[in-house]
């Protein structure tokens, strides 16, 4: 991305791991002795998935910690292809969060149609089936739309949502442009931009879908 001006501090979140299931939280810090803000990232929470026992208490040692102040959860939310049943399940889990959510879509979410094919793999959906699911991802979570930025403390936080099927971690243009707009509008202030993989280039070559176009925006 073209760097908009040299007082922009941008730090890349780009959480793309397994979910973890035996994550501790501390809480011993209370609201008044804090000057910072805590943010959770949840990465890859397939819901409901395998082990959902285990993810449900995830979010009971979030729910009990006063140094928690907000979750992200970074794309796969749902278990596989996005179907009503996957983001009923999704609704339900984190209906249960004491925290604000900030949520955005992985591939997961919407990409592929909700049947397998005959050899028991995804497919890619149609264009209106992707569409319908990114909306179901908006409704779901109540958002006005389904990349978006938000204010904490001194830095700007920018949610951002794959929303383009050309590759499998894909920003359309108009995502895109919107993303250029907030920078340049706020070339000031700090900012932390979430999204479910990573920038091409930056990961070591461990494996061979390490930096791979399927795998990077």
């Amino acid at each position: 991305m073209k760097r908009t001006s040299p007082y922009v501090l941008t730090l890349f979140v780009f959480i793309f791991a397994s979910f973890c299931l035996n994550l501790t939280v501390s809480s011993y810090v209370s609201a008044a002795e804090k000057e910072y803000d805590h943010l959770m990232i949840l990465g890859d929470p397939h819901l409901p998935g395998k082990n959902f026992e285990g993810k449900k208490q995830v979010l009971e040692n979030i729910n009990s910690s006063n140094d928690v102040d907000a979750v992200v959860a970074v794309g796969d939310i749902t278990e596989s292809c996005g179907t009503t049943d996957e983001y009923v399940a999704a609704k339900g889990f984190f209906s249960k969060l004491k925290k604000p959510l900030f949520p955005i879509t992985g591939n997961h979410d919407f990409i592929y149609g909700d049947s397998l094919n005959s050899k028991g793999k995804r497919n890619r959906a149609s264009s209106a089936t992707r569409q319908l699911k990114l909306d179901r991802f908006r409704e779901t979570f109540g958002l006005q739309n389904i990349y978006y930025s938000k204010e904490v403390g001194r830095y700007r936080l920018i949610f951002l949502s794959i929303d383009s099927a050309g590759q499998l971690a894909e920003l359309s243009q108009k995502q895109l442009d919107w993303l250029s707009a907030e920078l340049k509008n706020n070339r000031r202030q700090p900012t932390i931009i979430f999204c479910h993989a990573p920038l091409a280039g930056t990961l070591r070559d461990y494996n061979k879908n390490a930096n791979a176009p399927n795998f990077i925006i």
